[in-house]
């Protein structure tokens, strides 16, 4: 005859039911009721139920109103402050079924009652119901822990490929600015100038994805300092004519304030070049995107416009986010945006300000718009 089969299986963990009750009549039909299905543990007093529910991972607690020492709603507060943010289940076994005594129970945190003297069919069709809705929070609570650590760990596997990088790209860069000084054939200079402008898109993407990362972390912040902003609209025009060029685009500064402001440069002028990137790529062959900055006694706005109009404004909140490009293809617009126009939202917010699109007969603009100064 063959042995029977065995399991290496661990066996399910009982969830933790506490009893909290000075009759001793009442706490030993509950736990009999109950001691096949749960991990009983019991309590005669508010302050010994306490002291259990501070060591013990409690899953549920059935709660007697009368105590010789705290009330049961007094109890209910206690394991609130305890477990703030726990999906712990609290049933107040009462006396009382009136509804001010409801009303107090509910304030003090109370799931639900059962009224005494208790129907035990009713008692366990409750605590079942709790149990389950309990271990349902558990389960969720333990993905969400497992989600978080996944990202984190994605998050510093992207950091560490990002920043190596960053240094053969720097080494390929730096090589094929030398070529351009040697004597190349018109072929081979076209070829050097496209793997020239490809490397440096690579190196623009680079450096966003650092942005990004150290802006949403609270690492990278903005530094505001007295910046002049026509020369800064006029560097991102000159380092995106060819670009524009390229496409049959115009790319021009509109006549702005010639005021000097506080701001962090280099992060607006990414956040600007990102902004004409974008309205490079969708624009209409022959037009012109017009890139500008004013400022006001309370505001700085940098805009770039473009007669494209097939974005509606209440795409805003997915054009800025950080999936945007996903969620604007999950809805049939193509837009294909990467984290350009989430950066740009990412710094507007580091100085205090926010991303700005409007669409109207004339076109698109895209902007972000800051404060003139630092908010406290």
């Amino acid at each position: 005859m063959p042995a029977a089969a065995t399991s290496d299986a661990t066996p399910p963990t009982l969830p933790t039911l506490l009893i909290v009750d000075d009759t001793s009549s009442a706490r030993e039909v509950l736990r009999s009721l109950f001691a096949p299905i749960c991990h009983v543990l019991e309590a005669t007093t508010g302050e010994e139920a306490l002291r259990l529910a501070a060591t013990e991972p409690v899953d549920l607690v059935l709660l007697d109103v009368v105590l010789p020492d705290l009330d049961g709603l007094s109890v209910a507060r206690r394991l609130r402050e305890l477990h703030p943010e726990a999906h712990l289940p609290i049933v107040l076994v009462t006396a009382f079924a009136d509804r001010a005594h409801r009303l107090a129970g509910l304030q003090a945190g109370v799931d639900d009652f059962i009224a005494k003297p208790f129907d035990l069919g009713e008692v366990e069709l409750r605590v079942r119901a709790f149990l389950r809705s309990r271990a349902l929070w558990v389960e969720r609570e333990a993905l969400r822990r497992t989600l978080e650590e996944v990202d984190a760990r994605k998050d510093e596997l992207a950091a560490i490929l990002v920043h190596d990088l960053r240094n053969p790209l720097a080494g390929l860069l730096a090589n094929l600015k030398l070529l351009e000084f040697e004597a190349l054939t018109p072929d081979m200079k076209e070829s050097v100038d496209g793997a020239t402008a490809a490397a440096d898109r690579l190196k623009a993407l680079v450096d966003d994805l650092l942005d990004v990362r150290g802006l949403e972390a609270g690492v990278l912040r903005a530094i505001r300092a007295p910046t002049a902003l026509r020369p800064l609209v006029d560097a991102v025009v000159r380092e995106l004519s060819p670009m524009a060029t390229a496409q049959g685009l115009s790319l021009v500064a509109d006549p702005g304030a010639d005021l000097t402001v506080d701001l962090d440069a280099d992060l607006v002028r990414r956040a600007l070049a990102n902004l004409v990137v974008n309205a490079l790529r969708y624009a209409p062959d022959g037009d012109t995107v017009r890139v500008g900055a004013t400022a006001d006694a309370t505001k700085i706005t940098c805009t770039v416009c473009d007669r494209s109009t097939g974005l509606p404004e209440s795409e805003a909140p997915l054009l800025f986010g950080r999936f945007g490009a996903t969620e604007l293809r999950r809805r049939g617009a193509r837009h294909d945006i990467g984290l350009g126009l989430h950066l740009a939202r990412l710094v507007a917010e580091a100085h205090g300000g926010h991303a700005l699109l409007t669409v109207d007969a004339a076109g698109t603009t895209l902007g972000i718009v800051l404060p003139r100064s630092q908010p406290v």
